[in-house]
């Protein structure tokens, strides 16, 4: 919380002295825009990565996302926030933010070896969305326009997240599995986006520091759990 406080302070400042840089402060509703400088860190598979990356852009299109606000009883649902960001892919621009996303992703799950094939058989393809844990670890850098100018300096923001374990069988003599968790990338995606523009927001002062998105069905871990 600190770290963002800084950052947030930090970007406070860049903004108040972007008029000598011949800013244009964005009008009110507009739109911010966002340059996706790299994402790094997803498995190599063209599927999960596809999956992923198609669940992480659709976020950023949507107009209006879920939020949570903090308080003494901890977060509870708010009304939905509209979003200011608008992802960017390609040439590079220099009057808008940037980030950058690097994923820890789970590890494949250990799985029981298939016979060998046949002669002549194909060979088998193992199940690569399974995972050996239901978590992801994000590391968020994301800059204003203003702060790039002023040559403000990175401070990542690293995340965690997690999906609830599958609900118990019906049958409670069905053996457990030990193939590893059924991995959503699709969600993973989506959870990442909300993370990233959580970041966006908070850094715009868009959003308080008391008002977060909802990332739902993932829930947020501490960093190692």
């Amino acid at each position: 919380m600190n770290a963002l406080l800084l950052a947030v302070g930090l970007l406070a400042a860049t903004q108040a002295d972007s008029a000598r840089f011949g800013a244009t402060p964005a009008a009110v509703g507009s739109p911010r825009f966002v340059q996706l400088v790299a994402i790094e860190g997803l498995p190599s598979d063209t599927g999960i990565r596809e999956e992923f990356m198609n669940a992480f852009r659709g976020t950023f299109a949507d107009e209006r996302l879920k939020a949570e606000r903090g308080g003494y009883s901890g977060w509870t649902p708010s009304v939905a926030v509209t979003n200011r960001f608008r992802l960017l892919e390609g040439s590079p621009s220099d009057d808008v933010w940037t980030l950058q996303v690097v994923v820890g992703a789970p590890a494949p799950a250990m799985q029981a070896p298939k016979r060998q094939p046949r002669p002549g058989e194909p060979k088998r393809r193992g199940d690569l969305s399974r995972r050996a844990s239901r978590g992801m670890i994000l590391s968020v850098t994301a800059l204003s326009p203003e702060a790039i100018r002023n040559g403000a300096r990175a401070m990542p923001q690293n995340i965690a997240f997690a999906f609830p374990p599958p609900p118990p069988p019906a049958d409670a003599s069905q053996p457990v599995t030990s193939g590893g968790f059924a991995y959503s990338w699709s969600a993973a995606g989506r959870a990442a986006a909300l993370l990233a523009l959580d970041t966006l927001h908070h850094f715009s002062g868009d959003m308080g520091v008391a008002e977060r998105f909802d990332i739902a069905p993932a829930v947020r871990t501490e960093i190692g759990r």
